[in-house]
């Protein structure tokens, strides 16, 4: 049999003969992991730490935030460099191109302002994710992801 079947039918062929492959292979370990975060306790701790973050960040950094016009300038100049061609600062190097090349893709279609507020729903969610996730692992509560968020 073919290695790539075999491990689709979860069986190890040694020698002609065939043993039933392991229970923790590297795909049921990571599924467990997930699943194991991804409880009813872990969510909802989740969903108040992401809502925790977006109050007080909308309150703290009103939209503009300070350089997001140049960075969302600078993103969309890296989708459409004919854009504003001439402009010295967007002609410049681009350092932040991970950041150019997800966000731009998002000037093209949203405005500025649309833009600014799915990139930060963006990081505030996957910052609540991992927050969450950290704070469970060391305390084993998703209480304390909650606490500590509101503690930051």
């Amino acid at each position: 049999m073919h290695e790539s079947t075999e491990r689709i039918l979860g069986r190890v062929s040694i020698v002609g003969d065939s043993v039933p492959a392991k229970s923790n292979d590297v795909r049921s370990e990571s599924f467990r992991v997930f699943r194991g975060f991804f409880n009813s306790k872990s969510c909802w701790a989740c969903l108040v730490v992401f809502a925790s973050f977006a109050v007080f960040a909308t309150i703290r950094a009103p939209i503009p935030g300070v350089n997001e016009p140049h960075y969302l300038c600078k993103a969309r100049h890296f989708w459409e460099p004919t854009w504003c061609q001439r402009d010295f600062f967007l002609a410049s190097t681009d350092a932040h191109t991970v950041f150019f090349a997800t966000i731009g893709g998002l000037t093209r279609f949203l405005s500025f302002e649309q833009s600014a507020w799915v990139g930060r729903v963006v990081a505030w969610l996957l910052l609540a994710i991992g927050w969450t996730r950290l704070a469970t692992t060391l305390t084993g509560s998703a209480r304390s992801a909650v606490w500590s968020a509101w503690l930051f």
